[in-house]
């Protein structure tokens, strides 16, 4: 068979490694004997594909090995297993017994020794140790070849632990009770993959004067995790004070002209005709009164129906309605060429959900000396590079390309008359190399002007709340009158700032 990858699952530890000695007694202290021990640590890796190993992460199994002939010829299988301590859900780091294990049983004895805190604790040491032990390793608890985890043993060391407290599969199971999930063992990049990009700036000397700015910063792309209010995904902010998503590079440049947003909703027209109101109630009644509740809408639909009797309207559609069934034709139509007239559609506009805000800006970059040339270059690959998308170290993923941050700067504070940005996914980047309409060079071949179009799509739609909120979810202050805190319930009037 061929060598198990570096992210497969595999099992830390056997009956042959690791093991050690432990006098257990009887309640009373009477009745005490010496037996081998041993732990079993399951990694499920990165999952496989659907993350099907997942709910296993982490998890540490403790047997008390059969010294005996019968162990001796089953191996592993004939050996007991005392408990096993799970590394999250409610039960985290207890040791859980097995089924059906008699009160007062050698066996019974041995799980309460080991659930007192003193020797759960050795064994949870020597857990770690089995594991660290295992992801150095280059041959399986079988025998088979793998590729260890890494090589490093503080790396391991380091692995071992987070592995034991968190678990490290690929889609790990949610966290306890705090509305959050536990983060993914993440996939390698492949060798050459750029996560670290600098700062730059153009003009060079931009700093130096007192122009408002338009600031990029590329961050690192984050998985939204569950909503600690239970419903739906939030992601972690960028440069929040309690996490951990900075910038791992910036641009600076002036803000162009043609700046402009769009908010916008979704709202659509939707029909309600009589039929579909009728058989909503019938449903409705149904499913939530039972037959008592369709029973009751039924006696409605018939009091209409029969209210609407007079002058033989109702007769008609019901004639047309059938005629059309029988030949294939729209019931609408057909009443309205021979009838006159259609039923009320109940015509109304209705809310149909947020849409994404695109921004698209375009700056004319036009170097005045070489070391400008040489900012001007590495601002066009900051873009180019950024967003492309990252390949995984064995090439089987790929991963979401970097992500931006965008701020409109007014001397060195957010600005308060222009919009603000949520974060951004750049989906384009066009360079043109000649925007004079000739191709034009320096002497070392550097073009003398380059024109770039950045288009940016934010991640999230814009909700109401987010204009009287910071980043990280505290309350905004109002930047124009320095009034403090923008709170919403004490305040008739709108602050003096665009937000978004």
């Amino acid at each position: 068979m061929g060598t198990q990858t570096q992210y497969g699952p595999r099992t830390y530890g056997n009956r042959t490694n690791n093991t050690w000695k432990e006098e257990v007694c009887d309640s009373g202290g009477s009745n005490c004997r010496t037996e081998t021990y041993y732990v079993t640590v399951q990694d499920p890796g990165d999952g496989g594909p659907f993350g099907a190993s997942g709910n296993l992460a982490g998890k540490t199994t403790v047997y008390k090995r059969n010294d005996g002939i019968i162990g001796w010829l089953t191996g592993q299988s004939g050996d007991i297993i005392v408990g096993e301590i799970p590394a999250y859900g409610p039960n985290k780091g207890k040791l859980i017994r097995p089924p059906n294990v008699a009160p007062g049983s050698p066996l019974d004895n041995t799980i309460t020794h080991f659930s007192e805190p003193d020797n759960l604790k050795r064994v949870k040491n020597q857990a770690i140790l089995t594991t660290k032990k295992g992801m150095l390793a280059d041959k399986d608890v079988y025998g088979n070849d793998i590729e260890p985890v890494t090589d490093d043993p503080e790396v391991a060391d380091k692995e071992s632990r987070k592995l034991l407290d968190k678990g490290s599969a690929l889609n790990p199971p949610t966290g306890e009770g705090d509305g959050t999930t536990k983060p993914a063992k993440s996939i390698e990049d492949r060798e050459g993959t750029r996560n670290n990009f600098g700062n730059y700036m153009y003009p060079e000397n931009l700093g130096e004067t007192t122009q408002d700015i338009i600031k990029f910063d590329m961050i690192k792309w984050a998985k939204p995790t569950k909503s600690k209010a239970g419903w739906g995904f939030e992601r972690e902010k960028f440069n929040n004070e309690q996490g951990t998503r900075n910038s791992i590079g910036s641009v600076i440049l002036p803000i162009p002209g043609g700046i402009k947003d769009s908010n916008k909703a979704e709202w659509g027209g939707k029909d309600l005709d009589a039929l579909q109101m009728s058989l909503y109630d019938l449903a409705n009644g149904a499913i939530t009164k039972g037959t008592d509740g369709a029973g009751e809408a039924f006696a409605n639909i018939d009091a209409n129906i029969r209210g609407s009797m007079q002058g033989g309207n109702l007769q008609k559609a019901i004639g047309t309605a059938f005629a059309g069934a029988a030949i294939g034709k729209d019931f609408k139509t057909l009443s309205g060429r021979f009838t006159g007239q259609i039923m009320n559609p109940n015509m109304e506009l209705l809310f149909g959900g947020p849409s994404l805000r695109p921004f698209s800006f375009s700056f004319l970059l036009a170097p005045r000396s070489k070391t400008e040339a040489k900012q001007v270059v590495q601002i066009i690959r900051f873009f180019k590079q950024g967003m492309a998308p990252i390949r995984s170290k064995a090439n089987l993923f790929l991963k979401s390309p970097h992500t931006f941050q965008l701020q409109y700067k007014h001397r060195g504070a957010e600005h308060p008359y222009l919009n603000r940005f949520k974060e951004c996914a750049l989906t384009s980047c066009s360079v043109n190399y000649t925007p004079e309409q000739s191709y034009s060079t320096y002497e070392d071949g550097v073009m003398t002007a380059y024109s770039m179009t950045l288009e940016f799509t934010e991640l999230e739609p814009v909700y109401n709340d987010d204009y009287e909120n910071n980043d990280d979810g505290s309350a905004r202050v109002n930047f124009a009158s320095g009034s403090g805190p923008i709170l919403p319930e004490n305040s008739e009037k709108l602050p003096a700032e665009i937000g978004f």
